[in-house]
C-alpha cells in the first residue's frame, strides 16, 4: 500500500471516527449537560480539579462509543449514514439516546453488544413497532447484568427432566427453581434477586402448572424473554452476519 492510500484510508478512519463521536456527544450532552462535552472551558475546569469526574467520563464515553461502533457494524452502513437514519426523526433520535445512555453506563461486553444489536435493529427499521421494540430491550438491558444474562441463557436450553421427552410441544422448558440452582450453584447466593428482576422486567414469569403433570412451581422464558434472547443470538456470529432484521 503506497502512502498515497494509506493517507486516504487514514482520513475516512478519522471521519467515520468523528462522525461517531459527534453522535455520542450529542447523545450524552442530553443526558449529562456540559460536563459531556470535552472541549467546554467549564467542564474542562471541573474535570481538572476532580480528575476522577475525568476518568469518569472518559469511561462513559469509551462504552458509549463502543456500542455505536459495533451497532454501524451490524447493520452494515456506513456511519454517516447510520448515523443520518438516526438523526430523520423523534423516534430514531430517542433510540438513540436511550441506547448510549445505557452503554455509558455498563462496564459489561455483553451488555454493550447486546445494546449494539438493538440499537442496529431499530436504526435500520422502516416500522415504528421495530423501533419500540429495540428501546423496550434496551431498556431491560440497561437494568440487567452479565450474571443475568447468564441465567437467560441458562432458561433457553433443557434441564434433566424425564418430562421433557413427553412434552415435544412446550419449548422452552420451564424450570424449576431447584434445577436453576443446581445448574447455577455459583449464583444461589445472588440468584433469589436475579430471578426477582428478571421476573420484573416481564423477562421470565411463572409457567402454568396445569399444563404439566407436576405439582412443582416453575419459570419460563416469556415473549419478551425470547425477544431478549433473540439479540443474544446476533452474538453467536460476526458484525453484519445473519443480523435478523432487514430495513
Amino acid at each position: 500500500m503506497n502512502e498515497m492510500v494509506k493517507s486516504a484510508s487514514r482520513a475516512v478512519t478519522e471521519t467515520a471516527a468523528a462522525v461517531v463521536q459527534t453522535a455520542v456527544t450529542a447523545a450524552l450532552a442530553a443526558e449529562l449537560g456540559p460536563l459531556a462535552v470535552p472541549a467546554g472551558a467549564a467542564a474542562g475546569a471541573v474535570v481538572k480539579e476532580v480528575p476522577l469526574l475525568g476518568q469518569l467520563l472518559a469511561d462513559r464515553r469509551r462504552s458509549a462509543t463502543d456500542v455505536v461502533e459495533r451497532a454501524i457494524a451490524y447493520a452494515g452502513c456506513t456511519p454517516e449514514e447510520f448515523v443520518n437514519v438516526l438523526a430523520a426523526d423523534p423516534e430514531h433520535r430517542y433510540l438513540l439516546r436511550r441506547a448510549i445512555q445505557a452503554a455509558s453506563d455498563s462496564v459489561s461486553e455483553e451488555k454493550r453488544r447486546i445494546l449494539a444489536a438493538a440499537l442496529a435493529a431499530g436504526a435500520i427499521a422502516t416500522d415504528d413497532a421495530v423501533v419500540d421494540e429495540s428501546v423496550l430491550v434496551i431498556d431491560a438491558v440497561a437494568q440487567i447484568e452479565s450474571v443475568h444474562l447468564r441465567v437467560l441463557v441458562l432458561l433457553a436450553t433443557e434441564p434433566d427432566d424425564p418430562a421433557v421427552s413427553n412434552y415435544t410441544n412446550i419449548r422452552p422448558w420451564p424450570w424449576t427453581p431447584r434445577q436453576i440452582y443446581e445448574a447455577a450453584a455459583p449464583l444461589a447466593s445472588v440468584l433469589p434477586a436475579i430471578l426477582a428482576n428478571l421476573q420484573a422486567l416481564g423477562i421470565i414469569d411463572d409457567f402454568p402448572s396445569q399444563r404439566i403433570d407436576f405439582q412443582e412451581g416453575r419459570l419460563r422464558l416469556t415473549g419478551f424473554g425470547l425477544l431478549c434472547l433473540g439479540y443474544l443470538q446476533v452474538l453467536a456470529g460476526e458484525p453484519g452476519d445473519r443480523f435478523p432484521v432487514t430495513a
